[in-house]
């Protein structure tokens, strides 16, 4: 079987897009679709089927799919096992966007140019299915969900609070992700600070997405501390209310790491304890 080949195919099904897969590979669309092809032939067994915008997958493409994330794993390991040296080589990992804001361009340009970050991005339940899959190594993600079935690390530890922009003396209502743990906990504390429940105006499941609402209007909103270097016209509300939250490395539970991946977490927490996000 030919490897190259079947990381088109899976990255073809993960993207749902030929096109999205060729750009993911470096390749043409046309490589990723003969790709597919012969791995059908050598296989015999069709594994697509292909319709107007939209990609199936056959009852064999099913299997073939579910097993090929964790075959592509073992196929990078043993590669990265073949070289000694834990600078060089490919990491996937995954964080969000809130989060990318902050870290990747300061992480790419401390990293050795052998060393180098496979980077997806999505939200706390994208990263945990990613890890599930063998798509990513690691991923970063809060606290605010189950991660008991992995294993984890604290990378950083800080505070939600209310942001609002530096021109606007108050606030008139209030933009929140849905709720979640940290939501209600600051929809309580709010109450036993006034008496009164918070009304909220917007739920919006993006910080980035929150904050940019922020900056042009007299809306006060929920944010996780690490924002606030990237938008340094937003200030802490006068409603003092801090709910902690800590990020963490999640990996699966009972598979080693590569030694690339150790050190791009090295990386990484060297460069929040710099930072001091």
């Amino acid at each position: 079987m030919n490897f190259y080949f079947l990381k088109y195919f899976y990255d073809t099904v993960r993207l749902n897009s030929v096109s999205s897969a060729a750009i993911e590979n470096f390749v043409s669309q046309s490589a990723v679709s003969q790709g597919i092809s012969r791995l059908e032939r050598s296989l015999d067994a069709k594994l697509l089927c292909h319709k107007r915008n939209s990609l199936r997958l056959t009852p064999e493409g099913e299997i073939l799919y579910k097993k090929s994330a964790h075959l592509l794993k073992e196929v990078e390991s043993l590669k990265n096992s073949l070289c000694p040296n834990p600078e060089i080589g490919r990491v996937p990992f995954a964080l969000s966007h809130s989060l990318g804001r902050s870290l990747v361009t300061p992480l790419i340009q401390a990293l050795p140019s052998t060393l180098k970050p496979h980077l997806l991005f999505g939200h706390t339940g994208n990263i945990l299915q990613w890890i599930s899959q063998g798509t990513i190594e690691f991923g970063l993600v809060l606290d605010n969900d189950d991660l008991t079935p992995y294993a984890t690390r604290a990378l950083y530890t800080g505070q939600f609070r209310f942001y609002q922009s530096t021109q606007t003396p108050h606030f008139t209502t209030c933009i929140l992700p849905p709720e979640r743990s940290e939501i209600y906990l600051a929809k309580r504390r709010y109450y036993e600070m006034f008496g009164v429940h918070l009304e909220t105006e917007m739920e919006i499941c993006s910080w980035d997405a929150i904050a940019q609402i922020l900056l042009t209007t007299d809306k006060v909103g929920l944010l996780p501390d690490y924002l606030s270097a990237s938008y340094p016209s937003l200030l802490p509300s006068p409603i003092d209310i801090a709910i902690p939250y800590t990020i963490h490395i999640a990996s699966a539970r009972n598979e080693k790491l590569t030694p690339q991946a150790h050190r791009m977490i090295a990386h990484l927490q060297g460069l929040v304890q710099k930072m001091a996000l």
